[in-house]
């Protein structure tokens, strides 16, 4: 992958902070705005799909054709993609071994012009923390979104979340006149312990790709595909060296697993030191 080394006076050129003190710019990258890509995707399916919205699937029952029943009513189908990562635990299929992690961001009110400039003069740029635990910057325009933070299976109030950002926040930008935010939001994404994933054939009739560890986009794409060719008996070499590869491994029970997962937060926040 081509690359080229920032030291800090590079990095604070960019962004406007000299928080930072070394950074390397992947020469090869795309920033993506989630929303409006699944949007994208949604409107150029091709005509022989429908799409359903607003029509949460609560159960999947049978042994085939199976029986998919959501809120307002139940479909049948002889082949089923699962694919809502940590949600899977919820189909009645014993989908299990993913911890929810909950994962927040906020995003700055728009920003006057000599306030914007304190975040450096280009139009648009992304940090990535070297550390999992650590802090997402982005400069959008005339706002600047922050997204850190972590907490198990359970969201946290929006006042402490509020609170914690804006400690980051101030801690990278101190010359800026306010750091408060006009919107605060929670996620809620999947992780395994080894960092596996669940893919393949789940039972005859159901595939499946789930515990996605905070790659979704990525290994979402490829992991679609695959499982389309699983499901139509086609193979392939890319096939065969995902299907090789280990899926994740076992979890403790409640309430070890609880207290193995706040320890393992908490020593990653050591860890991550001034990358949160």
């Amino acid at each position: 992958m081509h690359k080229a080394e920032n030291d800090r006076a590079a990095l604070s050129q960019l962004s406007g902070t000299d928080y930072y003190s070394y950074g390397l710019q992947s020469l090869t990258r795309a920033l993506v705005q989630p929303a409006a890509l699944h949007r994208g995707l949604a409107d150029g399916l091709p005509s022989n799909v429908t799409l359903l919205e607003q029509s949460p699937v609560t159960e999947i029952a049978g042994l085939g054709p199976f029986e998919v029943r959501t809120w307002k009513c139940a479909f049948a189908a002889e082949q089923i993609f699962i694919t809502n990562n940590l949600h899977a635990r919820a189909m009645g299929l014993n989908i299990g071994r993913m911890l929810g992690i909950f994962t927040y961001a906020a995003l700055t009110p728009e920003l006057p012009e000599d306030e914007r400039f304190k975040l450096g003069e280009e139009q648009s740029w992304r940090l990535l923390p070297a550390h999992r635990i650590g802090t997402t910057l982005r400069k959008v325009g005339r706002r600047l979104l922050i997204r850190s933070g972590a907490s198990y299976e359970r969201e946290q109030s929006s006042s402490h979340v509020s609170a914690l950002l804006a400690k980051f926040y101030s801690n990278r930008f101190p010359q800026m006149r306010s750091h408060e935010f006009q919107h605060v939001w929670g996620g809620v994404t999947s992780i395994t312990r080894n960092g596996g994933y669940h893919f393949g054939q789940f039972k005859p009739g159901i595939y499946v790709s789930a515990g996605c560890g905070g790659a979704g986009l990525a290994r979402g794409a490829i992991h679609g595909r695959l499982l389309a060719e699983l499901a139509g008996g086609q193979t392939s070499q890319l096939l065969k060296d995902r299907l090789g590869m280990k899926g994740p491994s076992w979890l403790p029970p409640e309430p070890l697993r609880s207290v193995g997962a706040q320890i393992e937060i908490a020593v990653a926040k050591l860890q991550g030191g001034r990358e949160r």
